[in-house]
C-alpha cells in the first residue's frame, strides 16, 4: 500500500511540474511579444527580470521532475539511446523554446551506436547543455529574418565518443556562443561525471557548441 502511495505522489509531482512548465512557456511567450515593441528603459529592464525568473523557475521544475524518478537518478550503470531521449526531450521544451523563438532541428545520419550513460542521465545532460547554449546564444549581427532561430542538432559517431553538436542554421548572422564561466564549469563538471567533455568550434563564420560522450561498444569488439 505505501509503496503504491509513493508511486501515486511520484506520478502527480512529476504531472504537476510539467503543468508549470506549461504556464511558464505562457509567461515567457507574452514577455516575447511585449519585447518585440520598442519601451521605455525601465519597462525593458522588468521584461529582462520577468525573462529570467522564467528561466530560473524552469530550472527548478526540472529538478522536481528528476526527483520524480529516483530509482533511474540513482541508477549507476546503463546505456541509452541519443536520439530516443532527445526525441521525447524537445517534445517536453518544444514550448517553451517556441515562445522564445527557438527550433530545435535534428539533421543528417544519426550514430547507431548508443552512449555509455543511462537514460535519466543523458536527458539531464542534454537539458544543461541546451540551456547553456540558447542562454549564450549572442550574434554579431542582428536577425536574418522575421521568424524562428533554427538550431541544428548533429551527431557524429567518432569511434570511442559520440559527438553532439548545435549550431544556428538559420536566423542568425555569425552566431556565437558566450558562456559565462559559471555556466561553462556548471557544464563541464556534469560531464566529467560521466566521462564527457564539452567542444566547440566554427563553421561557416558561426560558432558552434558540442558535447562528447563514450560510446558503448560496437557489436563483435572485445
Amino acid at each position: 500500500m505505501r509503496g503504491s502511495v509513493e508511486a501515486g505522489a511520484l506520478a502527480l509531482q512529476r504531472v504537476l511540474a510539467l503543468e508549470g512548465r506549461d504556464v511558464l512557456s505562457r509567461v515567457e511567450l507574452a514577455a516575447s511579444e511585449l519585447d518585440r515593441f520598442v519601451l521605455a528603459p525601465a519597462l525593458a529592464e522588468r521584461i529582462g527580470a520577468i525573462r529570467e525568473a522564467v528561466f530560473e523557475l524552469d530550472t527548478l521544475l526540472d529538478k522536481i521532475e528528476r526527483l520524480a524518478h529516483p530509482l533511474r537518478r540513482e541508477q549507476g550503470a546503463g546505456q541509452a539511446g541519443v536520439l530516443p531521449v532527445l526525441a521525447a526531450l524537445r517534445e517536453r521544451i518544444a514550448p517553451a523554446l517556441a515562445a522564445r523563438g527557438v527550433v530545435l532541428e535534428p539533421t543528417g545520419a544519426w550514430p547507431a551506436r548508443e552512449v555509455a550513460v543511462p537514460a535519466a542521465v543523458l536527458e539531464r545532460l542534454l537539458v544543461l547543455w541546451l540551456r547553456t547554449a540558447i542562454e549564450a546564444l549572442a550574434c554579431d549581427g542582428s536577425l536574418e529574418e522575421e521568424g524562428a532561430i533554427v538550431l541544428a542538432l548533429e551527431g557524429v559517431d567518432r569511434g570511442d565518443a559520440i559527438r553532439l553538436r548545435l549550431r544556428p542554421r538559420t536566423g542568425l548572422r555569425r552566431a556565437r556562443f558566450a558562456l559565462e564561466r559559471a555556466a561553462q564549469v556548471e557544464l563541464d563538471v556534469a560531464l566529467a561525471e560521466w566521462q564527457g567533455i564539452a567542444v566547440r568550434g566554427v563553421e561557416d563564420d558561426s560558432e558552434w557548441l558540442g558535447l562528447e560522450l563514450p560510446a558503448c561498444e560496437r557489436s563483435g569488439d572485445v
